[in-house]
């Protein structure tokens, strides 16, 4: 697959700029696509990806030279195939063999200095925290919740059901929503600590 979900990085991250080597990078993964790891062969032409996309022969060509130099396509010929890649791109490129090769298989030979990352907060992972979730949502997805943050206002021994509660209360009895998330997030850190402050001097 070329996209992944959200926010992971993908083919799309380092061939955004490229134009049309993304345009047949994605094409040819569309093309060989398969459900199981059998091997994705493209065996079509060169001027079919043309023809595709309204573009020169000699423009998909080099499209696809630059895909193979800088790793997103792998280039097989068949076994009793003893032609050079020369004389083989000369040809109708029916004789040659490319396989896609995928974000994860990519950033083993390339590494990942180039890759996008974002912040990992505990909604993102497979053991999505509920309460780091709930705040979100009641913050109309403005504020993010780091471990630290439920951390400290699990301390006060208050279940989260109610730090919900207190959290959706607050919202709710605002004069005016914050104009920005910079807005929301300081004012959410202003309830924590209003909020820990007066279970902590209860207790």
């Amino acid at each position: 697959m070329i996209s992944t979900p959200g926010f992971k990085c993908d083919a799309n991250r380092h061939l955004c700029g490229s134009g049309l080597e993304l345009a047949v990078y994605n094409k040819i993964c569309a093309v060989t696509w398969k459900k199981s790891n059998e091997d994705r062969d493209y065996y079509g032409s060169i001027q079919s990806l043309a023809e595709f996309f309204g573009k020169k022969r000699q423009s998909v060509s080099r499209a696809v030279r630059n895909l193979i130099k800088n790793g997103w396509l792998e280039e097989r010929f068949r076994k009793d195939d003893q032609k050079s890649g020369h004389e083989l791109f000369a040809q109708s490129f029916g004789e040659k063999v490319l396989v896609p090769v995928e974000h994860p298989a990519w950033v083993e030979h390339h590494g990942n200095t180039d890759c996008f990352r974002r912040d990992e907060f505990v909604w993102y992972g497979e053991s999505k925290d509920a309460l780091a979730v709930a705040l979100h949502i009641i913050s109309r997805g403005h504020t993010k919740w780091h471990p630290e943050f439920l951390k400290g206002l699990r301390k006060t021994g208050v279940a989260d059901s109610e730090i919900e509660k207190s959290y959706r209360e607050h919202v709710a009895g605002m004069d005016k929503e914050p104009k920005n998330r910079r807005r929301w997030q300081r004012d959410a850190g202003y309830w924590m600590s209003s909020f820990i402050k007066s279970k902590t001097s209860s207790q």
